[in-house]
């Protein structure tokens, strides 16, 4: 992670000018604060957004519409063990009933915890199992009260804020009434008997159905409808949520996200779950690069693609747009073998003497007229062949030689409609690693100039997750569904094309993701150069209008992926000092 101080060495000077240009003074010194004290902050943020007593007594007297009647299961999994023999919880022998071992005292001590914070709470239509060391599956302990309507699940440990049962009944009201409901977490560690501190919130996206399959994001608290859970009927944990949520998927159910901290957590899993997607055949993949001049760009890309690539089959098609260097039209001729002097010679394709591995071909195209991201990118896909594309920036190479076949097991998902890679700049930091609508008043690469190596908030660089929006330096989508959506608007030359696409892409139903295992150097606008001059700085405005108008909705209600007590208008990941939703009870 990038500390403060990072910004004043000379190497990254680069830095500091880049968020100067793009935020202000006053916004990079808000970057900077934000991103020193988040450790420091949170206590205090959280201890102000908690439900007051007073609160709790209007809660106690209210009566919904719908007052369900709840069945909350207190679990022991294999993670709850794990971090209690690991000496997480500090066993008082004074409290251990007669003839207990250690053992069975920490896990009495830990549920005797848990049982308070549920005891305590505001809504009281409850009844409370204990389901200990697994040895009675869900659907046995769901028949202890078969009158419940749903079922909450808490692992042995963990503590609940007294309004959690009253808030997910609250959003129960809705006359669609979700499937599965789960809320916001964060740590917490003894300080003395019964004095909590509570420290590492965990801000949640609304349902990332990927993310979940790659991390249990969801953690070790939900609620799930009766219904479900006796369909179900399995273990707990990761591999029944996830067996939840694909089954709401499959059946037209909701997933329900309260962004409000009401369970605090005493041991987490962090497990990382990698899911390998076979594809049917080996389908073409026709690669698209828009290019002017900058050969030695375009020839360290394309030699990436020819020599560290290991998917073979693609074509290469480079859409040339009002080069005029000598070099760029002598290199099209080494890449096809034909004499090509300038763009009055194309297009041309072939295979040269040597260098061209078998399963590929090469392409140069001519696109004329002054730039435009979109139009070339249409133009070149009218002549593309492939059943899937790769847009690709020429300023861009493989790093893993393997990143065109994974992001192609993920594109030929039915679900999928668009997956990104992971981007690092030359010098290892974090290019791109998903965006988030709204971030810097736009839309904002989340993980920015970070080390490369960095896990990310909750693990999000290093896990395939859901996002509205990725970078069209390196994109992957199927032909077939962008012709469906009509391509690039080319109305946006420059600006925010890319992200257009994606939410064109996510209104028809599909998932767009971000891949870690796909990984590319990025060295970012090299062919156009940034937008500093008054003209370019006027036309990246008047396209950002058009495009934040266009996508309004995201703007008013906030990006599904990105959680509501997160500062939007500086450093993704950083808690909204002043905001937030967990204050709104």
């Amino acid at each position: 992670m990038i500390r403060p101080k990072d910004f004043l060495k000379p190497d990254n000077y680069r830095r500091l000018i880049t968020n100067i240009r793009e935020r202000g003074i006053g916004g990079t010194l808000g970057k900077l604060r934000a991103m020193g004290s988040q450790d420091k902050i949170y206590g205090k943020w959280f201890k102000a957004r908690r439900v007051s007593e007073v609160e709790l007594d209007n809660q106690r007297k209210k009566s919904f519409d719908y007052m369900p009647e709840l069945l909350v299961i207190i679990y022991l999994d294999n993670v709850a063990m794990a971090g209690l023999s690991s000496g997480t919880v500090r066993r008082d022998a004074a409290d251990d009933p007669p003839g207990n071992d250690a053992g069975c005292a920490i896990i009495d001590q830990v549920y005797r915890r848990t049982l308070a914070s549920i005891e305590e709470q505001s809504y009281q239509k409850f009844k409370t199992v204990f389901n200990p060391e697994n040895k009675k599956d869900i659907a046995v302990a769901a028949a202890d009260d078969p009158a419940a309507d749903y079922a909450l699940f808490i692992r042995a440990g963990d503590i609940l804020e007294p309004d959690a049962l009253y808030e997910i009944v609250k959003s129960l009201q809705d006359e669609e009434r979700p499937a599965l409901i789960y809320t916001d977490e964060d740590a917490y560690r003894e300080k003395g008997p019964s004095v909590y501190e509570y420290f590492g919130p965990r801000f949640k996206p609304d349902f990332s159905p990927d993310y979940l399959t790659s991390f249990n994001y969801i953690g070790g608290f939900s609620a799930v409808s009766m219904d479900l859970v006796k369909e179900i009927g399995s273990c707990y944990g990761y591999r029944f949520l996830n067996s939840c949520a694909e089954l709401v998927l499959r059946e037209g159910g909701t997933i329900k996200h309260i962004p409000r901290v009401l369970h605090h957590s005493l041991i987490r899993d962090e497990d990382i779950y990698k899911m390998n997607y076979s594809v049917r055949g080996e389908p073409l993949i026709s690669v698209i690069i828009p290019n002017k001049d900058h050969i030695g760009d375009l020839r360290r890309c394309i030699d990436s693609l020819l020599t560290v690539n290991t998917y073979k089959n693609i074509e290469i098609i480079i859409a040339e747009n009002n080069s005029s260097e000598t070099e760029t039209f002598r290199y099209y001729s080494e890449l096809t073998g034909q004499s090509i002097e300038g763009p009055a010679d194309l297009p041309a394709s072939g295979h040269p003497a040597s260098g061209i591995p078998a399963g590929c071909s090469i392409k140069v195209i001519s696109f004329e007229g002054e730039f435009n991201f979109s139009a070339i990118n249409n133009y070149a896909v009218n002549e593309a062949s492939g059943d899937y594309l790769l847009l690709l920036n020429n300023d861009t190479d493989l790093i893993s030689r393997g990143s065109i076949r994974s992001m192609l097991s993920q594109a030929a998902r039915s679900e999928v409609g668009i997956v990104g890679a992971k981007l690092l700049h030359g010098d290892g930091t974090i290019q791109h690693a998903g965006v988030v609508l709204g971030l810097d008043d736009f839309a904002g690469h989340v993980f920015i100039y970070q080390d490369g190596d960095t896990d990310g908030y909750m693990h999000r660089v290093n896990t395939v997750c859901d996002y509205s929006a990725v970078t069209g330096a390196c994109l992957m989508i199927s032909r077939s569904l962008y012709k469906d959506v009509g391509g690039m608007d080319e109305s946006l030359k420059v600006a925010a094309n890319d992200i257009d696409l994606c939410l064109k892409v996510r209104e028809t139903g599909k998932r767009v993701l971000y891949t870690p295992y796909a990984v590319w150097h990025h060295y970012e606008s090299l062919t156009r150069g940034t937008d500093t001059d008054t003209e370019k700085r006027l036309r990246y405005e008047e396209e950002k209008r058009i495009f934040k108008e266009r996508w309004k909705k995201y703007y008013e209600s906030g990006d599904p992926f990105y959680n509501p007590n997160f500062f939007i208008k500086g450093a993704a990941y950083t808690i909204d000092i002043k905001g937030g939703a967990n204050g709104d009870h």
